[in-house]
């Protein structure tokens, strides 16, 4: 077999043999230390596919893009093609990174292999007989606002900043009344609830009180008090969450989409410094979440918060203040894509149509194409 069609393996996976697929590159830069000697016995046109295929190994390593598709593109001028490879069970994680990241080039498909949508169970109600209701953070209120704005209507009682988890129960608490009324005057008897956890910390004073954030907030002098800020424990987020639910579900017939807010907490007083509070707290309402959607009946996992922290950053989407340059507000054509996939999720294929077609687009990537 020549070194090209070598080559062409190495680059769709199917050399599972990592010191084979390193003789191979090997010999091939060999060759092409040595193409001076080469000219004249094979065509230029060899020569160049020789180069660029190991352009396309090199570049997709380095994990350039931009590159990595000119060289591809090049390849096919030249009447090679070259597919990325699937079977990749001897590779490293480090050496996947980057051809995951051309696969990341579909969003579209790339979301159905990457993002598990399957904790998400499909709605029985019908969108056009359902009350829809938002509870907990901002990026609810942001999801409400998309839902609105494409003519789903939103009743919602999510905050305009951050929302700990144990405020969560005095909202839905006040919501109750308003909420029955709006049932009755739209005359729907389902009713659908988004609730986003967005902070899952708690403060532990110097005396050993433990308290809320939200209470240093209305307590300013507070601070001089504190001793650390700690994750709250998820079995105590997971009982907070389920009293909410079982409250709301007296109400009406119920469904649940919970997920976990993508925005990071704003400050901590935790020794462990922001970004690890942050990514604890993150994992503790995710953990609780999960739970719950185990012990309680029409309870679904939305996973906004991977799609949004992990997909989009490997998909090069800029995950927050494309639109304002803010670092903790969500790209719109993220919240897009959230609300896009819930409604493909929980509604089925044909709402899901309809609505790209209400954004103007045919697939997924136009939603990026100014982002």
């Amino acid at each position: 077999m020549s070194i090209i069609n070598k080559l062409i393996e190495v680059i769709s996976g199917k050399i599972d043999n990592s010191e084979e697929e390193t003789k191979i590159i090997n010999h091939g830069l060999i060759c092409l230390a040595n193409v001076d000697k080469l000219k004249g016995l094979i065509p230029d046109k060899t020569i160049k596919i020789h180069e660029l295929l190991l352009n396309l190994i090199v570049l997709s390593r380095a994990g350039n893009l931009n590159a990595w598709q000119e060289s591809k593109l090049k390849l096919k001028e030249l009447g090679v093609e070259v597919s990325i490879g699937k079977n990749e069970k001897t590779r490293s994680l480090l050496e996947l990174f980057p051809r995951a990241n051309a696969e990341f080039l579909d969003v579209e498909n790339s979301i159905s292999s990457y993002v598990s949508y399957e904790s998400v169970c499909p709605s029985k109600f019908n969108i056009k007989d359902t009350a829809i209701a938002t509870f907990g953070s901002c990026f609810a209120l942001n999801i409400s606002k998309e839902l609105n704005s494409i003519g789903i209507p939103i009743i919602n009682f999510a905050a305009a900043e951050e929302a700990p988890i144990e405020k969560i129960p005095e909202t839905v608490e006040a919501s109750l009344t308003q909420l029955e009324a709006y049932l009755k005057k739209h005359n729907r008897s389902n009713l659908i609830l988004i609730i986003t956890g967005g902070i899952g910390l708690e403060i532990v004073l110097k005396n050993g009180e433990v308290i809320p954030t939200y209470k240093v907030k209305e307590k300013p002098m507070l601070i001089r008090k504190i001793k650390s800020c700690r994750p709250i424990n998820s079995e105590k987020i997971e009982t907070i969450i389920k009293k909410c639910i079982l409250s709301l579900s007296k109400i009406a017939l119920t469904e649940v989409y919970l997920s976990v807010s993508p925005v990071p907490a704003e400050a901590t007083f935790g020794k462990k410094g922001l970004l690890v509070d942050n990514f604890e707290s993150k994992i503790a309402i995710r953990e609780a979440f999960l739970s719950i959607t185990k012990t309680l009946p029409n309870c679904s996992y939305v996973p906004n918060y991977e799609l949004i922290t992990q997909y989009a950053h490997h998909a090069r989407i800029w995950p927050f203040g494309s639109n304002d340059g803010h670092p903790r507000h969500v790209s719109q054509a993220l919240v897009k894509l959230c609300v896009l996939l819930f409604i493909k999720h929980s509604f089925g294929k044909e709402t899901y149509e309809i609505l790209k077609n209400q954004y103007g687009i045919s697939n997924l990537n136009q939603l990026f194409n100014n982002s």
